[in-house]
């Protein structure tokens, strides 16, 4: 199975801050071609958050349009950057949107589960993980203990030695990593937040 990661979009109107500096509407259209484009496709994409720049609904209708294009599987959580309700409205006709609390959900379509976690905090900047949401996960993944699975997130659950990120960084990553370790079929944990590529390892206790 070959799954393609965006993130960070930070979609905005037309004349919006961000696209005084980056236009990210384009920098979308041009990876929804990439995809397109590419001889082997990807069977799904995971954009993992900040989808965009301020989370008003106008730049969650701009997003909605956008994807449209899209004629691969994808599916979205938020970050710190969106509005948990509005983006819940916007997409509320994918079968994967929770009807209330965080949106965290499991696709079982593919060879590999994909579960998503809600990591945002309404109101702030740093992410939380709670004990319901941890205990969720926890039975979620005791369902299917066979089965390759890749959990989707926004904040990194660990330190990237970036100020700037580390300071609204993942509150609960140490619950999270409790509970992935006990599931060994979890083969990667994959997240947006700090515009840049990372990988770090749990080394198992």
């Amino acid at each position: 199975m070959l799954i393609a990661q965006i993130t960070d979009l930070h979609i905005d109107e037309p004349g919006g801050f961000m696209r005084r500096f980056v236009d990210a509407n384009t920098k979308l259209e041009r990876s929804i071609e990439y995809l397109h484009t590419r001889v082997d496709r990807p069977d799904a994409v995971l954009a993992t958050g900040d989808l965009t720049n301020d989370g008003r609904p106008e730049q969650f209708d701009l997003l909605r349009a956008l994807l449209e294009r899209l004629e691969i599987p994808i599916y979205l959580i938020p970050g710190n950057h969106d509005e948990r309700e509005v983006f819940r409205s916007v997409f509320s006709d994918c079968p994967w949107m929770p009807a209330s609390g965080p949106i965290d959900y499991v696709i079982e379509d593919f060879p590999v589960r994909l579960v998503g976690m809600d990591t945002s905090e309404p109101g702030r900047h740093d992410g939380t993980l709670d004990d319901g949401q941890l205990a969720w996960l926890d039975a979620t993944l005791s369902r299917e203990p066979g089965k390759p699975t890749l959990i989707f997130l926004h904040h990194p659950p660990f330190l990237s030695g970036l100020w700037l990120f580390d300071a609204i960084r993942l509150e609960g990553s140490g619950g999270l990593r409790g509970v992935v370790q006990g599931h060994p079929q979890v083969t990667q944990i994959i997240a947006g937040h700090v515009h840049r590529p990372i990988s770090y390892h749990w080394v198992q206790r």
